[in-house]
């Protein structure tokens, strides 16, 4: 299926998470920025001053010990955030691209804090509605009887709508447990 050929290729990028490939959203923050810069005749953005809670992102990120291709991601995501949203508020939008992101890594790597910080990035970009997290692992998506799943499934995501779901060892849901 389409999304199983999207997740595979993710897989065979494991240091890029997703929304679309990390070139194309690099690119799109590259030109995000140059707009900014650039002051250009027809794209005249405001640039507005950290907020406090933009402020405690950015200490919770740079508290971070080591990480800093992950915080460069995250400057690229923050980019291309704020590219998306102002494409939005002008009537335009990007087809065909997705704010879901695969972390992986080691156990105890932070991949669980950066979710949280992305979390919040969205939110105070407007991207969600909410600014929560709702986290499970595999048992509780998965039920221990048949049939069972979907509702189990179904009810986790409703929790998460308007706000991120974060699936911890996402991995252990696939068949494999690859």
């Amino acid at each position: 299926s389409q999304s199983r050929e999207h997740f595979d290729d993710l897989r065979k990028k494991p240091n890029e998470s997703g929304g679309g490939n990390a070139d194309s959203r690099d690119e799109a923050g590259k030109e995000a920025r140059k707009e900014i810069r650039d002051g250009g005749a027809e794209s005249q953005w405001e640039v507005q001053k950290p907020t406090a809670d933009q402020k405690d992102v950015n200490a919770k990120l740079e508290s971070l010990v080591g990480l800093l291709p992950v915080k460069e991601e995250i400057a690229k995501l923050r980019d291309y955030v704020a590219y998306q949203v102002e494409l939005k508020r002008r009537g335009k939008t990007l087809s065909g691209v997705s704010n879901h992101c695969v972390f992986t890594g080691n156990p105890g790597t932070g991949k669980t804090t950066v979710a949280r910080i992305i979390a919040q990035i969205y939110y105070e970009a407007g991207v969600i509605r909410e600014n929560k997290i709702k986290e499970v692992d595999r048992s509780g998506l998965v039920a221990e009887y048949i049939g069972h799943t979907a509702v189990k499934t179904n009810k986790v995501i409703d929790e998460a709508l308007d706000g991120v779901l974060f699936i911890d060892e996402a991995y252990a849901l696939s068949g494999g447990g690859e």
